[in-house]
Protein backbone atom coordinates (compact mmCIF):
# COMPACT_ATOMS: atom_id res chain seq x y z
CA UNK A 1 0.00 0.00 0.00
CA UNK A 2 1.26 3.86 -0.94
CA UNK A 3 1.86 5.56 2.23
CA UNK A 4 -0.49 7.90 1.56
CA UNK A 5 -2.99 5.46 1.69
CA UNK A 6 -1.51 3.65 4.89
CA UNK A 7 -1.46 7.26 6.32
CA UNK A 8 -5.34 7.26 6.25
CA UNK A 9 -5.74 4.76 7.40
CA UNK A 10 -3.28 5.40 10.86
CA UNK A 11 -5.22 9.05 10.66
CA UNK A 12 -8.67 6.96 11.31
CA UNK A 13 -7.12 4.58 14.25
CA UNK A 14 -5.41 8.12 15.88
CA UNK A 15 -8.83 10.05 15.03
CA UNK A 16 -10.90 6.78 16.80
CA UNK A 17 -9.19 4.58 18.55
CA UNK A 18 -12.11 2.04 18.76
CA UNK A 19 -13.07 1.96 15.81
CA UNK A 20 -16.95 3.16 16.13
CA UNK A 21 -16.98 5.28 13.27
CA UNK A 22 -13.96 3.09 11.13
CA UNK A 23 -14.47 2.86 6.90
CA UNK A 24 -14.81 -0.72 6.52
CA UNK A 25 -11.41 -0.42 4.25
CA UNK A 26 -9.90 0.35 7.73
CA UNK A 27 -10.48 -2.66 9.62
CA UNK A 28 -9.60 -4.65 6.46
CA UNK A 29 -6.20 -2.51 6.51
CA UNK A 30 -5.52 -3.62 10.28
CA UNK A 31 -6.43 -7.52 9.66
CA UNK A 32 -3.29 -7.44 6.80
CA UNK A 33 -0.82 -4.79 8.79
CA UNK A 34 0.87 -5.58 11.97
CA UNK A 35 2.88 -2.23 12.60
CA UNK A 36 -0.72 -0.32 12.10
CA UNK A 37 -2.24 -3.01 14.94
CA UNK A 38 0.79 -2.51 17.19
CA UNK A 39 0.47 1.47 16.47
CA UNK A 40 -3.44 0.92 17.65
CA UNK A 41 -2.44 -1.43 20.59
CA UNK A 42 -0.08 1.28 22.09
CA UNK A 43 -2.67 4.25 21.68
CA UNK A 44 -5.25 1.76 22.99
CA UNK A 45 -2.43 1.10 26.26
CA UNK A 46 -1.73 4.77 26.46
CA UNK A 47 -5.58 6.04 26.88
CA UNK A 48 -5.87 2.69 28.98
CA UNK A 49 -3.02 4.17 31.18
CA UNK A 50 -4.34 7.76 31.70
CA UNK A 51 -7.82 6.38 32.86
CA UNK A 52 -6.15 4.67 35.63
CA UNK A 53 -3.78 7.48 36.48
CA UNK A 54 -4.47 9.30 39.63
CA UNK A 55 -2.87 12.58 39.19
CA UNK A 56 -5.17 14.93 38.19
CA UNK A 57 -1.74 17.71 37.39
CA UNK A 58 0.91 18.09 35.25
CA UNK A 59 4.10 20.59 34.08
CA UNK A 60 2.86 23.86 32.95
CA UNK A 61 4.60 23.15 29.70
CA UNK A 62 2.84 20.16 29.21
CA UNK A 63 -0.85 21.87 29.99
CA UNK A 64 -0.07 24.76 27.57
CA UNK A 65 0.66 22.64 24.92
CA UNK A 66 -2.21 20.22 24.77
CA UNK A 67 -4.18 23.45 25.31
CA UNK A 68 -2.31 25.00 21.86
CA UNK A 69 -3.44 20.98 20.24
CA UNK A 70 -7.05 21.35 21.44
CA UNK A 71 -7.40 25.15 19.88
CA UNK A 72 -6.23 23.66 17.24
CA UNK A 73 -9.04 21.28 17.28
CA UNK A 74 -11.92 23.42 17.77
CA UNK A 75 -10.62 25.80 15.38
CA UNK A 76 -10.64 23.13 12.40
CA UNK A 77 -14.04 21.59 12.30
CA UNK A 78 -12.35 19.04 9.96
CA UNK A 79 -8.71 18.69 10.14
CA UNK A 80 -6.25 17.01 7.74
CA UNK A 81 -5.59 12.82 8.44
CA UNK A 82 -2.01 14.40 9.10
CA UNK A 83 -3.26 17.23 12.14
CA UNK A 84 -6.01 14.60 13.11
CA UNK A 85 -3.28 12.03 15.17
CA UNK A 86 -1.88 14.67 17.20
CA UNK A 87 -4.97 16.59 18.09
CA UNK A 88 -6.71 13.07 19.28
CA UNK A 89 -3.92 12.09 21.75
CA UNK A 90 -3.15 15.62 22.94
CA UNK A 91 -7.11 16.29 23.80
CA UNK A 92 -7.02 12.83 25.05
CA UNK A 93 -4.21 13.52 27.84
CA UNK A 94 -5.60 16.73 28.49
CA UNK A 95 -8.93 15.38 29.47
CA UNK A 96 -7.26 12.95 31.90
CA UNK A 97 -4.06 14.34 33.11
CA UNK A 98 -5.25 17.83 33.22
CA UNK A 99 -8.67 18.66 33.22
CA UNK A 100 -9.45 15.16 35.41
CA UNK A 101 -12.59 14.42 33.33
CA UNK A 102 -13.40 11.55 31.27
CA UNK A 103 -12.18 10.07 28.70
CA UNK A 104 -15.40 10.16 27.19
CA UNK A 105 -15.56 8.22 23.02
CA UNK A 106 -11.48 7.36 23.58
CA UNK A 107 -11.91 5.30 26.49
CA UNK A 108 -14.87 2.78 25.36
CA UNK A 109 -14.86 -0.88 25.34
CA UNK A 110 -12.77 -1.66 22.66
CA UNK A 111 -14.56 -3.82 19.67
CA UNK A 112 -12.29 -7.31 18.12
CA UNK A 113 -9.68 -6.97 15.18
CA UNK A 114 -10.15 -10.07 13.11
CA UNK A 115 -6.18 -10.38 12.65
CA UNK A 116 -3.96 -13.97 12.65
CA UNK A 117 -3.13 -14.13 16.00
CA UNK A 118 -5.32 -11.56 17.72
CA UNK A 119 -5.74 -12.05 21.34
CA UNK A 120 -2.55 -13.88 21.78
CA UNK A 121 -0.20 -12.85 24.61
CA UNK A 122 2.90 -12.39 22.18
CA UNK A 123 6.61 -11.64 23.85
CA UNK A 124 8.54 -8.69 23.50
CA UNK A 125 11.71 -8.35 22.09
CA UNK A 126 14.37 -5.72 20.85
CA UNK A 127 12.91 -6.40 17.39
CA UNK A 128 9.59 -5.72 18.50
CA UNK A 129 11.36 -1.96 19.93
CA UNK A 130 13.19 -1.10 17.16
CA UNK A 131 10.37 -2.13 14.78
CA UNK A 132 8.19 0.21 16.85
CA UNK A 133 10.88 3.16 17.37
CA UNK A 134 11.48 3.18 13.46
CA UNK A 135 7.98 3.45 13.15
CA UNK A 136 7.24 5.99 15.45
CA UNK A 137 9.79 7.68 13.67
CA UNK A 138 7.64 7.58 9.95
CA UNK A 139 4.72 8.96 12.13
CA UNK A 140 6.29 11.66 13.68
CA UNK A 141 7.06 12.94 10.09
CA UNK A 142 4.14 12.47 9.05
CA UNK A 143 2.50 14.34 11.90
CA UNK A 144 4.59 17.11 11.75
CA UNK A 145 7.24 16.02 14.42
CA UNK A 146 5.41 18.08 17.56
CA UNK A 147 7.48 18.22 20.52
CA UNK A 148 5.82 19.19 23.76
CA UNK A 149 8.30 21.14 25.41
CA UNK A 150 11.19 23.18 23.49
CA UNK A 151 14.41 23.51 24.62
CA UNK A 152 18.29 22.61 23.90
CA UNK A 153 19.10 22.42 27.77
CA UNK A 154 19.09 18.86 29.07
CA UNK A 155 18.83 19.25 32.63
CA UNK A 156 15.48 20.93 32.02
CA UNK A 157 14.42 18.46 29.43
CA UNK A 158 15.23 15.74 32.03
CA UNK A 159 13.29 17.04 34.38
CA UNK A 160 10.48 17.46 32.43
CA UNK A 161 10.20 13.99 31.09
CA UNK A 162 10.73 12.82 34.64
CA UNK A 163 7.89 14.86 36.15
CA UNK A 164 5.85 13.78 33.27
CA UNK A 165 6.23 10.18 32.93
CA UNK A 166 7.40 8.66 36.81
CA UNK A 167 10.49 7.47 35.93
CA UNK A 168 14.29 8.66 35.78
CA UNK A 169 15.26 9.58 31.91
CA UNK A 170 18.97 10.11 32.30
CA UNK A 171 19.16 11.66 28.27
CA UNK A 172 22.76 11.37 27.57
CA UNK A 173 25.34 13.62 26.33
CA UNK A 174 24.66 15.78 23.03
CA UNK A 175 27.36 14.77 20.48
CA UNK A 176 29.83 17.70 18.84
CA UNK A 177 27.99 19.70 16.41
CA UNK A 178 24.05 18.37 17.28
CA UNK A 179 21.98 20.57 19.42
CA UNK A 180 18.70 19.13 21.57
CA UNK A 181 15.24 20.31 19.98
CA UNK A 182 12.80 19.57 22.33
CA UNK A 183 10.68 16.59 24.18
CA UNK A 184 7.47 15.13 24.53
CA UNK A 185 5.65 12.16 25.95
CA UNK A 186 5.25 9.08 23.68
CA UNK A 187 4.20 5.62 23.52
CA UNK A 188 5.58 2.05 22.30
CA UNK A 189 5.78 -1.26 22.89
CA UNK A 190 1.87 -0.65 24.78
CA UNK A 191 4.10 1.64 27.08
CA UNK A 192 4.19 5.40 28.00
CA UNK A 193 7.90 6.30 26.44
CA UNK A 194 10.29 9.51 26.58
CA UNK A 195 10.89 11.02 23.36
CA UNK A 196 13.87 13.32 22.46
CA UNK A 197 14.95 15.24 19.15
CA UNK A 198 18.32 15.92 18.55
CA UNK A 199 19.12 18.21 14.77
CA UNK A 200 22.25 19.17 13.46
CA UNK A 201 22.98 20.57 9.23
CA UNK A 202 22.82 16.88 8.68
CA UNK A 203 19.65 15.63 9.72
CA UNK A 204 17.76 14.99 12.57
CA UNK A 205 18.19 11.99 15.58
CA UNK A 206 15.07 10.63 17.97
CA UNK A 207 15.95 9.10 20.80
CA UNK A 208 12.88 6.91 22.85
CA UNK A 209 13.32 5.77 26.40
CA UNK A 210 10.87 3.04 27.92
CA UNK A 211 10.85 1.21 30.89
CA UNK A 212 12.63 -2.53 30.04
CA UNK A 213 10.86 -5.05 31.68
CA UNK A 214 9.61 -7.31 29.36
CA UNK A 215 11.76 -6.85 26.99
CA UNK A 216 14.17 -9.42 26.10
CA UNK A 217 17.05 -8.19 24.46
CA UNK A 218 18.96 -12.04 22.85
CA UNK A 219 18.00 -11.09 19.44
CA UNK A 220 19.73 -12.50 16.74
CA UNK A 221 19.73 -8.55 14.89
CA UNK A 222 22.70 -8.13 18.05
CA UNK A 223 25.08 -5.53 16.19
CA UNK A 224 27.69 -5.57 18.70
CA UNK A 225 28.52 -5.70 22.28
CA UNK A 226 25.85 -4.23 24.24
CA UNK A 227 23.82 -3.02 20.91
CA UNK A 228 20.77 -4.10 18.35
CA UNK A 229 20.01 -2.57 15.23
CA UNK A 230 16.88 -2.43 12.74
CA UNK A 231 15.56 -0.86 9.58
CA UNK A 232 12.62 0.07 8.75
CA UNK A 233 10.12 2.64 7.34
CA UNK A 234 13.15 4.57 5.75
CA UNK A 235 15.51 4.44 8.95
CA UNK A 236 17.93 3.28 11.04
CA UNK A 237 17.74 2.37 14.70
CA UNK A 238 19.83 1.30 17.07
CA UNK A 239 18.71 0.07 20.63
CA UNK A 240 20.58 -0.75 23.82
CA UNK A 241 19.66 -0.98 27.46
CA UNK A 242 20.97 1.13 30.37
CA UNK A 243 19.35 0.09 33.96
CA UNK A 244 16.11 -0.46 34.12
CA UNK A 245 15.34 1.35 31.00
CA UNK A 246 15.97 0.37 27.27
CA UNK A 247 16.72 3.16 24.72
CA UNK A 248 16.71 3.64 20.87
CA UNK A 249 18.13 6.23 18.63
CA UNK A 250 16.32 6.61 15.20
CA UNK A 251 17.42 8.56 11.85
CA UNK A 252 18.17 8.22 8.27
CA UNK A 253 21.94 8.44 8.35
CA UNK A 254 24.28 5.36 7.55
CA UNK A 255 24.73 2.96 10.13
CA UNK A 256 28.39 3.62 11.40
CA UNK A 257 27.60 7.08 11.68
CA UNK A 258 24.48 6.18 13.84
CA UNK A 259 26.45 3.66 15.77
CA UNK A 260 29.12 6.23 16.61
CA UNK A 261 26.86 8.66 17.48
CA UNK A 262 24.81 6.75 20.40
CA UNK A 263 28.30 6.18 21.53
CA UNK A 264 29.35 9.84 21.92
CA UNK A 265 25.50 10.11 23.24
CA UNK A 266 26.66 7.68 26.28
CA UNK A 267 29.72 9.33 26.70
CA UNK A 268 28.93 10.76 30.01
Amino acid sequence: MQHDAHSVHLAAIHDDPWGERWDPTTQQHLGECEPCRRTLEALRATLDRLKRRRQTTAPASLVAGLRRDIATLTAHHAPSPSVRPRVALAAALAAGLVLGLGLGRYLAPAPTIEAPGAGVEVARTVHDFLDDVTHDRYLLERTGHPLELVTDETDRARLWLTESLGFDVALGRVPEGWALEGTRVWHTVSRLSALASYTSPVGTITVFAVPGHGLAFEDASALEDGYWYAEGWGYRGVAWHDGELAWAAVGNTDLDGLLAWVKAYRNR
